[in-house]
């Protein structure tokens, strides 16, 4: 349900009772094969064959059409550490689910446009030989008895990072430009800065 919903975030929902299920509610309800499992997402449409639904994020809608009985609630509002967030039903959550929509196309669009132009950059390491030395960057290891990794950061936002094991750097798209992999792992012993989670 992303952006809608984020992991992490704190839901609450409104039971219907006596209110219809509109098209455009972001409702809980029981997984077909699991009642034990909760799911959250969109209703998309309401016919006689049943209710039919769809995350904010996915392409498709569900594969399963669900009934009015196996719906606990619509979900109003978010909790999002200090701020709550009220969750659109009805016509304005069609809107904004359509307008999700658009602009996930969109930008799927641009990306595929872009992708040969943006991968011949980045393997032909022209800017990152240019760029890379005058951005200003830090490594982070973050370390505790279990785990470790080490992040890649550009101004306090990370753009990359190598876990304890990996042979390889993830760097996060669109910095694959700009970072020359080979130069971090010889930084790596006199940059970084160690920090316990």
């Amino acid at each position: 349900m992303n952006p809608t919903l984020k992991d992490l975030d704190m839901t609450y929902f409104k039971p219907y009772e006596n209110r219809s299920i509109r098209k455009g509610d972001v409702i809980v309800f029981q997984h077909h094969d699991s009642p034990d499992r909760k799911i959250i997402h969109r209703v998309i449409s309401i016919d006689q064959e049943g209710i039919r639904t769809q995350g904010d994020n996915n392409r498709n809608s569900d594969p399963v059409t669900i009934h009015p009985r196996d719906v606990i609630g619509q979900v109003t509002v978010a909790k999002r550490g200090t701020k709550e967030i009220v969750i659109r039903g009805g016509h304005s959550g069609y809107f904004i689910f359509h307008l999700m929509r658009s602009y996930a196309n969109f930008t799927g669009s641009l990306k595929h446009l872009a992708q040969k132009p943006y991968w011949w950059l980045s393997s032909s390491k022209v800017l990152n030989r240019i760029l890379f030395r005058f951005i200003e960057k830090r490594m982070i290891l973050y370390y505790n008895r279990q785990s470790s990794e080490i992040q890649l950061q550009v101004h306090g936002i990370i753009i990359g990072r190598r876990r304890n094991g990996a042979g390889r750097w993830q760097i996060l798209p669109p910095f694959h430009v700009f970072v020359d992999q080979s130069s971090l792992d010889r930084k790596i012993a006199d940059s970084v800065i160690f920090t316990e989670y």
